[in-house]
């Protein structure tokens, strides 16, 4: 194992990205609305998943768009990033921190959105998502982390990913080092229930709380500090705990 003393995990988005790059993408490309008025419906009406929606959603815009690879990439290299949290990221990697990603969004966004902004990607070991890729035609295919049949068990997270199993597995690979998690919403919550006191959780605040307030409620042991909301547009915040507590 490395030696380094401190693994810093970074949700995707609304931490590391200023955005969900999931309904950005489908925004940016489809400009009636269309599609996006059919994935609210059927997220309403639970007739599937969150990821398999976005595979619909993507086959659409293939369907509907002619949506190619290089198209997806130059919109996914607009998504917004805080300007002080990319400097946090390149603050870890000076001192040394081992930095994973670890998201409900997918392999191709995160790999397209971190290639653009000072070369991010340079600073994860690890990025463990829902895998996806393009096939012969173009279409991209978004496949959920757990395969069916492939049940993870855990009541606090959707069916193709638990957060909270990762985390574990990556605090048990490496007992000794502190760990500082970066989140803001629900799915955050099962990975911050299994830190332990010497860890950091870095919640964001209001409009994206969820993680906060659920954290707030009970049931979280690690250190809780919170980031961003209306006081703190460029996540001023975020840089200056992580570098306190690294």
């Amino acid at each position: 194992m490395s030696e380094r003393t401190a693994l810093v995990v970074w949700d995707f988005d609304w931490s590391l990205v200023n955005e969900n790059s999931d309904t950005y993408v489908i925004e940016q490309i489809d400009d009636t609305g269309q599609i996006y008025r059919e994935l609210t419906r059927m997220l309403h009406e639970k007739r599937r998943g969150w990821t398999e929606l976005m595979d619909w959603a993507v086959g659409e815009l293939h369907i509907r768009y002619g949506t190619t690879p290089a198209r997806f990439g130059e919109v996914l290299a607009t998504i917004p990033f805080m300007s002080k949290v990319l400097e946090a990221v390149e603050m870890a990697a000076k001192v040394s921190a081992e930095q994973r990603i670890l998201s409900d969004a997918n392999s191709v966004y995160i790999s397209s959105c971190l290639a653009s902004p000072l070369d991010a990607a340079a600073h994860f070991s690890m990025v463990l998502t829902n895998p996806a890729e393009f096939d012969h035609a173009g279409r991209l295919h978004i496949q959920p982390y757990h395969r069916a049949g492939q049940s993870h068990g855990c009541s606090h997270c959707p069916p193709n990913l638990c957060k909270g199993a990762i985390l574990q597995r990556w605090l048990n690979e490496c007992p000794l080092r502190r760990c500082v998690y970066v989140g803001d919403g629900a799915g955050d919550f099962c990975p911050a229930t299994r830190m332990r006191p010497c860890d950091v959780l870095l919640a964001r605040r209001s409009p994206h709380d969820s993680l906060l307030r659920q954290a707030r409620s009970g049931g979280v042991v690690a250190q809780i500090f919170e980031w961003g909301g209306q006081t703190d547009a460029d996540g001023a915040d975020l840089l200056a705990t992580l570098a306190s507590v690294l």
